[in-house]
């Protein structure tokens, strides 16, 4: 395998198996951005004609790639150029581009096509571009949207930033994406911070630096919300049968089931649910135990831990 990436305008190298040294030319990997049908603007024109735009994107903010197999090299920059044009280019100033799901003109999507069933795909996959800029401001976006409740907070006596402020689209709450789904956004958000090796998470609506601890109170308050709405739905979702105490179906409350050996059936402890709003409709589990979302939330709790014990950026 070889890769190989751009630095200031040049191409660096890679050392084979064998010793030497080979450089990975941008120009060989043009073919991977041929469009195929409908094309980019969905009505069968550009169909067969090298994206630029993507092509110059990929090459720019990710490293070139090569493997033995030709199937991996495609999926990889299919992969490069299905996330540069699911990128949609905002008119905030702190927040210049979001990640849509399907596009901007699916109707149940929020502002610019955003949902957030697949943002922590979105973040993840965003934390190897070079320009930070992209999941930062993607990052800021969610967790601002997931906590809806809270009022923004004006900078304050010293302008210094204040939690609230500055992590939704010009300093506003008014303009979020939904929120509906089960997303893993924090843990993703960390993992972007591994990589990066920073903490920092650009600049807000006035210019003013914000990091991960900024963001800590909306975290545990959108952790907190969503377990309960999450512990209600499966509730729905059973027809209220884990209200009684008795039952041996009590997956949804905070006791494990009865065993067998009490007049239980032994049955998982997870959330009993639609897998839809696990965002994986049509999963081969199907309705039901949904284990998916209990690690989801044991994933997102060690990510709001992992922030809160750092008390400075990683530089």
């Amino acid at each position: 395998m070889m890769i190989s990436a751009r630095l200031l305008g040049l191409v660096l190298l890679t050392r084979t198996g064998c010793g030497s040294f080979v450089a990975l030319q941008p120009s060989d990997y043009r073919k991977h951005f041929v469009e195929g049908w409908p094309g980019p603007h969905d009505d069968g024109s550009g169909v067969g004609v090298v994206n630029e735009s993507s092509f110059e994107w990929a090459v720019d903010n990710l490293p070139l790639f090569e493997s033995s197999d030709a199937d991996l090299n495609d999926a990889y920059y299919y992969r490069a150029k299905s996330y540069k044009s699911h990128m949609m280019r905002t008119d905030w100033v702190d927040i210049k581009h979001v990640s849509s799901e399907f596009g901007p003109s699916v109707p149940w999507g929020g502002v610019y096509g955003t949902i957030n069933a697949a943002a922590g795909h979105h973040i993840t996959e965003g934390r190897w571009i070079r320009d930070r800029d992209y999941t930062a401001g993607l990052i800021r976006f969610w967790i601002g949207s997931q906590n809806q409740a809270g009022e923004s907070s004006p900078p304050g006596k010293s302008g210094v930033f204040e939690p609230g402020l500055g992590h939704f689209a010009n300093g506003s709450r008014g303009q979020t994406g939904p929120c509906a789904y089960s997303s893993w956004i924090l843990t993703a958000a960390v993992k972007a911070a591994a990589v990066q090796g920073n903490l920092s998470l650009g600049l807000d609506f006035h210019g003013h630096p914000v990091v991960f601890g900024d963001l800590l109170e909306d975290m545990v308050e959108w952790w907190e919300t969503r377990s309960i709405q999450l512990r209600a739905d499966c509730i729905i979702m059973n027809g209220d049968r884990q209200m009684n105490p008795t039952d041996a179906n009590r997956t949804c409350l905070d006791l494990p089931p009865l065993p067998a050996a009490s007049g239980g059936k032994d049955l998982p402890y997870c959330y009993t649910m639609a897998d839809g709003w696990d965002a994986m409709e049509g999963s081969v589990s199907g309705d039901g135990c949904r284990p998916t979302i209990g690690a989801m939330m044991w994933s997102e709790a060690l990510a709001i831990a992992a922030v809160a014990n750092v008390r400075t950026p990683i530089e």
